[in-house]
């Protein structure tokens, strides 16, 4: 009855529309209260008078939607058609319409109707898969799709043919016509990306393996995008550049690949990061310096310093880049040169460096000068600190004299620097050294030199077992306590606590003060890192009652009334 009522329809002679002779605002009134019964009866009086006034035509179709009753669009919209037959528009309405009804045979000839005034267009076939997927019939929507693309040509459709393909699971499917649709419209994408990655991860490798395979770009880019997703930083970078396309579309896509690594987590990141940044570095332009320094900076964060000081030395020699980014540059070179300990080749560089002065150099031959230490270089580390008068310079050139067995030296030197000096644990180390010097009446000792020389240089048993045999050449009141105290703290610090035990109780024996107040503190601390709190409380009772004013007592006070506010706490 219907096919019949639309056949007699379609030979209708042409309506006037009477648009401009109709109220439509009655309809609207209502539709913005929200009486969508009541909007839909005015929607119709407007059509009755003017079967093609389109904004009465899709205002019924709005509030027959809210209304759940969208099948009722058919019969306005056939009369529409009778009356338009040339707009588009009223097609895409009765192609809604007559799907919801569920008139296949309707649809299809709306369709070739519509194909037939629009031959080259997309929107009859995109319109009918829509109105089907609508009311969930997806085999309706593919028969619209595959119709389509048959008489428009292989890559018509691709967009609605990937969305379909990516809901249906078929993701390899998908993959392909996600390609052909970015190729059209680059907005997806980001749809592509989206839909693929629900794949599960069996279906992944799959999918991965066949956009690799092909030589177009964009299927590569997605590849880099997918992998990327699924945790695959390394695998994205490596599809990314299969065939990167020169010019403004590689760089492009190169930022976007950049933008997704920004947002993303798993492992090499980071690495991944860097290598986009150098390969944009790589392209021609203006950028070049700065995506070097962005991705020394990313190398070295990933922990791939040999990667890192590559990109810096690139950047350092850029003639493209400003003499601050290049001393920029060449600074951080220095500084990953000294980490790696290519020490001579660090000190190579800071003689070429001549775009940097005054304060950063000098920071920079302090800390190279340090490093030189380490390696057992004492001359060239002297020569690099000989003219700086700075605390920090005083205390490397303190450090150097003791490594020497120079005590005197040593001394006027740290006392010159004081204690404050560069970092917390720097000025520490300098007091602890200075307070065991200044009770040594020898000017010279180079056995001490040779052990805190494996100090400096990481050997801490190594300077403990020195120390402590130092210290048997030195009366307990010259030296021989302080440096027992001293390899003590060393040999906890390497968790030999029966070794610094030994030491602590040979010194706590003696009647040397200071050094048995230091020696009893340290034995405190191991019992209550023991867990042996009422032992270490009396100890430190008994260091506080002995030596009051000591050096350590402030702080046995402290560590005393710590651990009996634990134990009151414990009991209550």
């Amino acid at each position: 009855m219907r096919r019949l009522l639309f056949a007699g329809l379609v030979v209708l002679p042409l309506l006037s529309l009477r648009a401009q002779d109709v109220d439509i605002r009655p309809a609207l009134n209502y539709e913005r209260r929200g009486n969508y019964s009541a909007a839909a009866q005015a929607f119709r009086i407007v059509l009755q008078e003017a079967p093609g006034h389109l904004n009465a035509l899709l205002g019924l179709e709005r509030v027959l939607g809210h209304l759940g009753r969208q099948e009722e669009m058919s019969l306005p919209a056939s009369l529409a058609v009778a009356a338009r037959p040339d707009d588009p528009a009223v097609y895409g309405v009765a192609v809604r319409g007559w799907s919801a009804a569920h008139q296949p045979d309707s649809v299809r000839s709306l369709v070739d109707r519509w194909a037939a005034i629009e031959p080259g267009s997309e929107a009859p076939y995109r319109e009918w898969g829509f109105a089907a997927l609508t009311q969930r019939d997806r085999v309706a929507a593919r028969r619209a799709y595959t119709l389509g693309r048959e008489r428009l040509g292989s890559e018509a459709l691709a967009g609605e043919l990937a969305q379909l393909a990516t809901v249906e699971g078929a993701y390899e499917e998908a993959a392909l016509e996600w390609v052909t649709a970015i190729h059209q419209a680059s907005g997806y994408r980001t749809a592509a990306i989206g839909g693929l990655s629900q794949a599960s991860p069996r279906q992944r490798t799959a999918i991965l393996a066949r956009l690799e395979q092909s030589t177009d770009p964009v299927a590569n880019q997605l590849a880099a995008g997918l992998a990327l997703r699924w945790g695959e930083a390394a695998r994205g970078f490596a599809a990314l550049r299969l065939h990167l396309p020169p010019g403004d579309p590689g760089t492009a896509a190169l930022l976007a690949f950049l933008e997704e690594l920004r947002l993303a987590n798993g492992n090499g990141i980071l690495s991944a990061k860097a290598q986009t940044l150098e390969l944009l570095a790589d392209r021609p332009s203006e950028d070049r310096p700065r995506w070097l320094a962005e991705a020394a900076k990313v190398f070295a964060e990933a922990g791939q310093q040999t990667e890192a000081r590559r990109v810096l030395a690139r950047l350092a020699s850029d003639p493209a880049a400003s003499p601050g980014l290049a001393g920029s540059a060449s600074i951080s070179l220095i500084e990953v040169l000294m980490a790696e300990g290519r020490v001579e080749e660090a000190d190579d560089r800071l003689r070429d460096l001549t775009t940097v002065g005054g304060i950063e150099r000098n920071r920079l031959a302090r800390q190279l000068a340090v490093a030189w230490i380490r390696a057992g270089n004492l001359d060239r580390a002297a020569v690099l600190v000989r003219a700086d008068s700075s605390v920090e310079g005083l205390g490397i050139l303190g450090r150097i004299a003791l490594s020497r067995g120079d005590i005197r030296g040593a001394v006027e030197h740290l006392s010159a620097a004081g204690p404050f000096a560069g970092g917390r644990k720097d000025a520490t180390d300098r007091i602890e050294a200075l307070a065991v010097l200044q009770v040594i009446d020898q000017d010279s000792l180079p056995a001490l030199g040779s052990a805190y020389l494996s100090l400096l240089r990481g050997d801490t048993t190594d300077a403990a077992m020195g120390m402590e045999q130092v210290a048997q050449s030195l009366p307990a009141s010259k030296g021989g306590a302080e440096l027992l105290v001293w390899a003590g703290r060393l040999r906890v610090a390497v968790g030999d606590i029966p070794g610094a035990e030994k030491n602590f109780r040979a010194v706590t024996e003696g009647a040397n003060p200071a050094a048995v107040s230091a020696a009893r503190f340290a034995m405190a601390e191991i019992l209550v890192h023991r867990g042996s709190s009422a032992e270490a409380m009396e100890a430190l009772e008994e260091l506080i009652l002995a030596h009051p004013s000591s050096a350590v007592a402030p702080q046995a006070r402290r560590l005393l009334e710590t651990l009996r506010r634990g134990v009151s706490g414990g009991k209550s």
